[in-house]
């Protein structure tokens, strides 16, 4: 199970991540990625398409959460940080079909530079997490799913 922390503890706890300092869209990696999270494919049974594929908006959202954004430590101890300040950053589908508004931007293989990337989530899946230091709330969990009638 995962654990959270709040912007404040993460770096009481010494967690930081330096920004890029290369072009978001540097290696073939990053393309694919970039590819998967800007446009929707049928094939492709659980995506996260940004609402704005451009690479000035992603690395903005990819910045902010590296720069003052809770953490997660997965349960593969892998370091993810959310930008959660952004409203609607992109939408779920699921075999092409949209099911869920997502309000953050999440940045997965922090410890990478070459692994490195970020996608849109939903506070909503991750809203009764809380800080494993201090308690706090760490994600307002607005966006709801879809329902056949719209958000």
């Amino acid at each position: 199970m995962s654990e959270y922390y709040c912007s404040r503890c993460r770096f009481e706890l010494g967690y930081s991540r330096e920004l890029p300092s290369v072009a978001l869209l540097e290696s073939n990696y990053h393309k694919v990625k970039h590819q998967k999270h800007t446009v929707l494919s049928t094939a492709e049974r659980l995506q996260s398409i940004f609402t704005d594929p451009s690479t000035s908006a992603i690395r903005r959202d990819l910045e902010e959460a590296l720069l003052h954004g809770p953490m997660e430590i997965d349960d593969k101890g892998r370091i993810n940080f959310y930008a959660t300040s952004t409203g609607i950053t992109g939408h779920r589908y699921e075999w092409g079909t949209l099911v869920q508004s997502q309000d953050m931007t999440k940045v997965v293989l922090s410890t990478s530079a070459t692994l490195r990337h970020a996608f849109p989530e939903s506070s909503f899946r991750l809203g009764a997490a809380t800080c494993a230091k201090c308690g706090q709330s760490i994600f307002k969990g607005s966006t709801a799913t879809l329902t056949s009638t719209g958000e």
